[in-house]
């Protein structure tokens, strides 16, 4: 049990660090903010949108890492609502769903944002993992 807390722990450690990151590192690439121009069919956000955004993204990550895992829920559905589009927020929210013990929900969440992003490696991982969780409920239960 320690060590299944400890992963957790690793797990939104580690989302904690790379989103606002990967967000910064995206942002001040112009060639990379280029190409996502490009392909992004999303509505432009405004300052005030956009900082609504990060916002959410940031308090369901919080909320997340606290194991108030309704709050989080909510907030990433807020982020989902604001931007359809984003493989962030839908990362976010299926990892979220995963958490809470609903995996169905939570990978099909990652999925989508897989549509949006396909080489997304940590929603490659996050699915893998959802999707192992999956096999090991349907052996438990002898499907």
């Amino acid at each position: 049990m320690q060590t299944r807390n400890r992963t957790w722990a690793l797990y939104i450690s580690l989302a904690v660090l790379v989103f606002p990151l990967a967000y910064l590192v995206l942002k001040n690439n112009p060639s990379k903010v280029n190409q996502e121009e490009k392909t992004n069919t999303s509505v432009p956000l405004n300052d005030s949108t956009e900082m609504r955004f990060q916002g959410l993204i940031s308090g369901g990550l919080e909320n997340l890492n606290a194991d108030r895992l309704d709050a989080s829920v909510q907030l990433f559905e807020e982020a989902v609502k604001l931007r359809p589009n984003s493989e962030i927020a839908l990362n976010n929210l299926g990892f979220a769903w995963c958490k809470k013990g609903d995996f169905d929900k939570g990978a099909a969440y990652i999925k989508a944002a897989l549509t949006f992003k396909p080489d997304f490696q940590l929603a490659k991982n996050n699915l893998a993992w959802a999707q192992g969780e999956l096999s090991k409920k349907q052996i438990h239960e002898g499907k």
